[in-house]
């Protein structure tokens, strides 16, 4: 491992309260690998039970169904890991992973991932917290498909990417820029729908003043007012 990869594996928030010779001594157990933006890097079932950390780039979660039709879980990027679920439990994989851009992880073995975790109660308690945040994430997400419509569903889609990937505007904390937002395609996976409905609520959000769209960015005009109508969707 190089000492750019030992560093960027040092900053990754699992090791925050390891001692860094400790998290040196972790480092010899890493093998890493690069994957080109559009590679697969886990496959749904599969058997392999590798924990990857992201040194750099970014990857998605997915599930492609017999018919083709592909559910979207979320986005992991820099410095978060992935591939853990196998790791503990040892069962095939739960859904794919794909780089979306050009993408560098450090690989570990799930013997030495598990040792790392019996060893050190401040990463264990660091992956538990993790662990727990996926669940409450994935318990909004399953509460959204089964309650909004559609047109809630892309709103609070849209509300999640900013608090997430946003960054405040001309000092205004009530106008949020996001510079690489996803797809009409990626955000259709997203929300259980197709992109003609996205595309649809997305011109209905910009004639009405809620969002801005550019050429590479989309600008969030009023998060207040949209944090609002996700709680009318909510409450309908």
């Amino acid at each position: 491992m190089l000492v750019d990869d030992r560093s960027r594996l040092a900053e990754i928030p699992l090791f925050a309260g390891v001692d860094p010779l400790v998290v040196g001594e972790i480092a010899n157990l890493f093998s890493v690998r690069d994957y080109a933006a559009g590679s697969e890097i886990v496959r749904h079932l599969e058997d392999d039970t590798d924990v990857y950390f992201v040194l750099a780039g970014r990857v998605k979660v997915r599930i492609y169904s017999c018919q083709g039709r592909i559910v979207a879980f979320r986005q992991i990027e820099c410095g978060e890991i992935f591939g853990e679920y196998a790791a503990l439990d040892g069962t095939p994989r739960s859904a794919s992973v794909e780089a979306e851009i050009d993408t560098r992880v450090a690989v570990l073995s799930a013997a030495d991932f598990n040792a790392i975790v019996a060893g050190h109660s401040s990463i264990a308690q660091a992956l538990i917290q993790q662990l727990v945040k996926q669940i409450r994430d994935l318990t909004v997400r399953y509460s959204e498909l089964s309650t909004l419509a559609v047109n809630g569903r892309i709103e609070a889609e849209l509300l999640r990417i900013a608090r997430h990937d946003g960054q405040t505007v001309q000092a205004e904390p009530n106008k949020i820029l996001i510079k690489t937002p996803p797809t009409q395609y990626e955000l259709a996976n997203r929300v259980s729908t197709h992109r003609e409905a996205i595309s649809r609520h997305l011109s209905h959000l910009s004639r009405i003043g809620l969002i801005r769209r550019t050429r590479h960015a989309l600008v969030i005009e009023d998060m207040q007012r949209l944090q609002e109508m996700v709680q009318r969707s909510g409450a309908d």
